[in-house]
């Protein structure tokens, strides 16, 4: 049988183990994009009615200065 036959009838990729280094880029790929920011707008409306009630007191002191004319 001739060298260049056989050659053609086997799958180097395969051999070699390159498919399971795209295997494995596409998984680390999809891993990675889980993670990353998203970036757009989301479209839709929320439905429901929202429960429950705030608890506490706002603290603080407001200061301003008013100016004017008085007539």
């Amino acid at each position: 049988m001739n060298k260049a036959a056989v050659s053609a009838k086997l799958d180097w990729d395969e051999m070699l183990g390159f498919d399971q280094i795209s295997d494995a880029r596409t998984l680390i790929r999809e891993e990675i994009s889980a993670f990353a920011p998203k970036v757009g707008s989301k479209v839709g409306n929320k439905v429901g009615n929202k429960v429950g009630s705030k608890v506490g007191n706002k603290v603080g002191v407001k200061i301003g200065v008013k100016v004017g004319l008085k007539a």
